[in-house]
């Protein structure tokens, strides 16, 4: 039954309830008069009625994306630029807290063996773990939480804004062995360690620490890029818009390209896309979620341009497009700060979850991502990610799903068939995300990043926290303040904690995190366990105490002005005025997170 349907039975049952007749009335029951009074007063109720109706189910179905009219209380466009591209001097007291290339702080002490950079020994290969603990036989589960596969989209569109290991320019691999009867054929699975920071001074001692190759601020560098060139070259320099490939008359992601300057930019390769962030064509989530924000970002730039009118001087056009380009980029961003913290991480957390209105801007709080949080906690994403990705047509149809072996570097997708991303955009939303448990898809544990490609995300998260000398799952607990669990305390399941017993003993002793993170019982009705709840909190927490920029903390007239307008837009408001998907169709009926069988 649909919400129309829905609502005008309940105004029925409502005016139904109420007799039209009183006691008075019925004492004229043999007056004709009295009977066309009856019958017109009826016919003026009904249509009453109607007319509320319509209202009602216009209301209920409109879009809240940004408006003009929400622009109008605007004095001037933004004049200068909250957040740098670099994050440098973001933090006026600590310039370089959250810029690119800074090392991720450690929250617990590291387990070098060396004390400085020699990973810690392990008796089993990360193979070996991801085939025992990871191998998911079955893909039908779906989330007790009840959120679908847009959740696990928008989890990955986040993290590229605030987290990528730099790798290869110390030139040290790390390959992971493959145990013996192995699908995979080769000895080793290639794996490269991270790039180490050079703040650290190795011969006093002190343990080498990774290094973050974008901001890590909240602050949409995966659409707008963690550098000043590159974030120059995606614009067009007009209008304050950013570049575009035009297909099918829509915006889609542009196509790699030589800079002015010479460099090249790419997402992956000559025939490629780009974006912000270089991971633009891992998936086709990532794909689609960077599209639609792209998409924003330009629809905002034209109505700011309307706001404020267009400046006819050329000698003036190159600061109009720069106040038109800051003030959608604060407007897009402060969008995807609230639905982050409003919608997310109200589904991942629960009760947890965070209000950032309660948190006070505190200049000493770096939010730069801990290593724990983007070495271990914040990778649980990889297990909610499905098997394969459905496609829904306009009128609700299945059409032919794609295994997600089949999704990665799949953006053409997009721009060779029209309609492509309004399917899968259906189908992430109206499809389950998996449980948030160890097991992972089999796109991710033997296909990464293809069907010709032999990688294993499992493994190389396992193998990433051994590479960045993260203590095992008991001793981060004990590091932070938790008790340490046993295997009869980390599950019920005989046949999990018989796994855990055999590989680690009862007490767990050298469990990986990652793989402990994924097992722990759950924390409330968080989808965490106690220790991934905790870091994931305590981490966008700093996210929003670090952050002058953040736009609860913005004191200046312009956000006062569109705050209001902001939280009340939604994830789903956004797809809706950057897709041909209504607001009512069933994929955006509700939270664009809630799986809507």
């Amino acid at each position: 039954m649909s919400r129309n349907t829905t609502i005008l039975g309940q105004l029925n049952s409502v005016y139904n309830s109420y007799p039209l007749k009183s006691s008075k009335l019925n004492s004229y029951n043999s007056s004709k008069k009295k009977q066309r009074e009856m019958v017109s007063l009826r016919k003026l109720v009904v249509s009453f009625v109607l007319v509320l109706s319509v209202v009602l189910i216009a209301h209920l179905t409109q879009g809240k994306e940004i408006r003009l009219k929400d622009l109008k209380r605007l004095s001037h466009p933004i004049k200068k630029a909250c957040y740098s591209h670099d994050g440098i001097g973001v933090n006026p007291k600590h310039p370089t807290f959250g810029a690119t290339g800074q090392s991720f702080p450690r929250l617990t002490p590291a387990a070098y063996t060396d004390g400085v950079r020699v990973p810690p020994r392990q008796k089993y290969s990360a193979r070996e773990l991801s085939n025992v603990f990871c191998k998911q036989e079955k893909c039908d589960t779906s989330n007790k939480y009840g959120v679908n596969a847009m959740f696990y989209a928008f989890a990955q569109f986040i993290d590229h804004d605030i987290d990528s290991m730099g790798t290869g320019r110390n030139s040290e691999t790390f390959p992971i062995p493959v145990p013996p009867g192995d699908r995979f054929k080769t000895p080793t699975i290639p794996f490269t360690r991270g790039t180490f920071s050079s703040e650290k001074v190795i011969f006093i001692g002190d343990p080498v620490n990774q290094v973050n190759v974008i901001t890590g601020y909240i602050d949409c560098s995966q659409i707008y890029g963690s550098d000043p060139t590159k974030a120059k070259a995606l614009r067009t320099l007009q209008g304050g818009l950013l570049k575009v490939n035009n297909v099918f008359g829509e915006e889609f992601l542009p196509n790699s390209f030589v800079h002015t300057n010479g460099k090249f930019f790419s997402g992956g390769g000559n025939n490629s896309i780009i974006a912000g962030d270089d991971r633009v064509t891992e998936a086709l989530p990532i794909s689609i979620m960077q599209t639609i924000f792209l998409r924003e970002h330009n629809r905002l730039a034209r109505l700011i341009r309307k706001r404020f009118g267009i400046c006819k001087k050329s000698t003036k056009k190159k600061r109009v497009d720069e106040y038109i380009y800051q003030t959608a980029r604060a407007i897009n961003c402060a969008q995807i700060q609230s639905i982050t913290y409003r919608e997310y991480l109200s589904k991942l957390l629960g009760k947890h979850k965070i209000n950032p209105y309660k948190l006070k801007f505190d200049p000493d709080v770096n939010v730069t991502p801990a290593n724990e949080f983007a070495t271990a906690a914040y990778r649980f994403g990889h297990s909610l990610v499905s098997c394969e990705l459905h496609r829904i047509d306009e009128n609700g149809k299945e059409m032919e799903t794609i295994q997600f072996k089949d999704a990665f570097n799949g953006f053409r997708r997009l721009t060779n068939n029209k309609g492509e991303l309004e399917m899968l955009v259906r189908g992430l939303c109206t499809h389950f995300s998996q449980n948030l448990d160890e097991k992972i898809a089999d796109g991710l544990r033997d296909f990464l990043f293809g069907p010709n490609v032999r990688l294993d995300l499992a493994a190389s998260n396992i193998q990433r926290g051994r590479d960045a000398g993260l203590p095992s799952f008991n001793d981060m607990r004990k590091s932070l303040g938790l008790k340490p669990l046993s295997a009869s305390q980390m599950t019920s399941d005989p046949e999990l904690r018989e796994k855990l017993v055999k590989y680690f003993g009862e007490e767990l002793n050298d469990l990986d995190p990652w793989l402990g993170i994924l097992i722990e019982p759950k924390y409330g009705n968080s989808q965490l366990g106690r220790l991934g709840t905790k870091i994931v909190k305590e981490q966008f927490e700093r996210f929003v105490k670090g952050d002058p920029c953040f736009y609860t903390h913005r004191r200046k007239a312009w956000m006062k002005q569109v705050r209001k307008a902001v939280d009340r837009v939604t994830l789903a408001d956004i797809i809706a005025a950057n897709t041909k998907i209504s607001r009512n169709d069933k994929a955006l009926s509700r939270s664009a997170f809630d799986f809507k069988p």
